[in-house]
């Protein structure tokens, strides 16, 4: 409960933190909101804290970060209402149970709302699970498992607002699908953890292309 209580704390201090942004510099960033005829692509880095329930079973939760960088790639014709990226992410979680790395790419769509950009992905990657001692009871045997990896299936979505010119707020989520395979035991450990992000993206000013 402390946990929940906490994650929901951070939530509400995250968003309050951008609304003041959003507020504080409105007329400046409306004016950086749309995305312009002649804006070929982009390219952005983020980070972000990161909340992870069901990281392990259904009780264990973990806390860590976020960081990654997407490219995008505009399509005039379609005036920002589908715009493509790829995206590159890695989160290092821990928590009492087991800690988690993961290294993700895959395909995001997003589209344009004013200052808003809310978006959908799927992704491919993998992942790596370190037990610490004394070994989780469920892996226990002759030669408790300390350590396992996993191929990842993940799909999410997010939304991300412009607070300042080259700046945006960030929400995200993740649905990650592990499988350990059997690794001795009878039957394949898998489980599906649910991630949430709060973050930053900055939108790196290159000179050669137009920006935000």
């Amino acid at each position: 409960m402390r946990t929940k209580l906490q994650f929901q704390w951070n939530s509400l201090i995250l968003f309050l933190f951008a609304f003041s942004l959003a507020v504080v510099d409105a007329p400046h960033a409306s004016a950086q909101a749309k995305i312009t005829a002649d804006k070929d692509v982009e390219f952005d880095a983020f980070a972000a804290y990161t909340y992870i329930g069901n990281a392990y079973d259904t009780s264990d939760t973990n806390n860590g970060a976020t960081f990654g960088g997407d490219y995008t790639h505009f399509i005039k014709r379609y005036h920002g209402l589908i715009i493509p990226s790829f995206q590159m992410r890695g989160t290092l979680a821990t928590g009492s149970a087991a800690s988690e790395k993961t290294l993700e790419g895959g395909l995001k769509l997003a589209t344009t709302w004013r200052r808003l950009h809310p978006y959908g992905d799927f992704m491919l990657g993998g992942g790596v699970i370190n037990f610490p001692p004394p070994a989780n009871p469920i892996l226990a045997g002759p030669n408790p498992l300390k350590r396992d990896s996993s191929f990842l299936y993940i799909y999410g979505g997010g939304i991300t607002y412009d607070v300042k010119r080259d700046w945006s707020a960030m929400v995200d989520y993740q649905h990650q699908y592990w499988d350990l395979g059997k690794g001795g035991r009878t039957t394949p450990l898998r489980f599906y953890p649910q991630a949430f992000s709060f973050g930053v993206v900055y939108h790196i000013p290159f000179k050669p292309y137009k920006h935000r």
